[in-house]
């Protein structure tokens, strides 16, 4: 009875969400119209560009201090505007966007992934001293466009510093109930993300995908799973969605 109570509640949320974004529009990584319709502008183009107009800035005569830089910046969201400039405080010789100790002649992009709500970009320095160091810059649609919500800095071509998978979130599973325009014959992942609710991602499995429960740790089943429950996912992204190296069940 409580799994079936907080299942409809799930449910109830999440259209209620998708009322809310047809009425009032607009919205950041949330149930809205960016997951169908094709975003303005390209995820590589907006790294690139931002990441080659903080080089040309170091490069020039006259420099922008770091705050007075971000603040020109549009395609940022203000959280990591802040973060930024938290970061260079403790950053030393390494550069706090391009993660470099030395500056390159020219940066170049090259996509990592891309679903219909996030993707990433891996900008790496081109010419000058060779270096291993890139930045993992990660985008979200916000009304149509690519803006970016994440950087990270990264030796080589591994995830981001901040854990061994580029896709780790906790939230609530949903399968065969969830609404359109997502699939109901994959398992989806609702959860939040920078103070917004409803962010859904779809969960792929294989072979090597396993699910823990209690004490339990066996190859994954999605027959075994359940509407409504609250797991933590560690996944490796990819353009159909998450594939799961680790799911638990919380």
């Amino acid at each position: 009875m409580k799994t079936t109570t907080i299942l409809f509640a799930v449910i109830a949320f999440i259209l209620v969400l998708l009322f809310a974004m047809s009425f009032f529009g607009g919205g950041t990584l949330t149930f809205n119209e960016n997951s169908i319709k094709d975003p303005i502008n390209d995820p590589i183009d907006v790294s690139s560009d931002f990441a080659n107009a903080w080089l040309e800035n170091l490069q020039a005569t006259t420099t922008l201090p770091l705050g007075e830089f971000l603040d020109t910046q549009t395609v940022l969201t203000k959280e990591l505007k802040s973060a930024l400039l938290s970061r260079a405080d403790t950053a030393g010789d390494r550069d706090v966007i391009l993660c470099q100790a030395t500056m390159p002649e020219r940066i170049g992009g090259k996509q990592i992934y891309v679903t219909d709500e996030e993707a990433q970009v891996s900008v790496i320095p081109r010419g000058g001293e060779k270096s291993s160091n890139q930045t993992l810059v990660t985008l979200g649609l916000q009304k149509e466009a690519w803006v970016i919500t994440g950087l990270d800095c990264s030796t080589g071509e591994v995830a981001p510093e901040t854990g061994l998978y580029n896709f780790e979130r906790a939230g609530q599973l949903i399968g065969p109930s969830v609404p359109e325009p997502y699939d109901a014959n994959f398992w989806h992942i609702v959860f939040e993300r920078d103070g917004i609710n409803g962010n859904v991602v779809k969960l792929l499995f294989d072979s090597q995908s396993v699910c823990i429960e209690g004490s339990s740790e066996s190859t994954c089943d999605t027959n075994n799973l359940t509407e409504a429950a609250q797991a933590f996912v560690q996944a490796d992204m990819t353009e159909e969605g998450a594939l799961i190296k680790r799911l638990e069940i919380r």
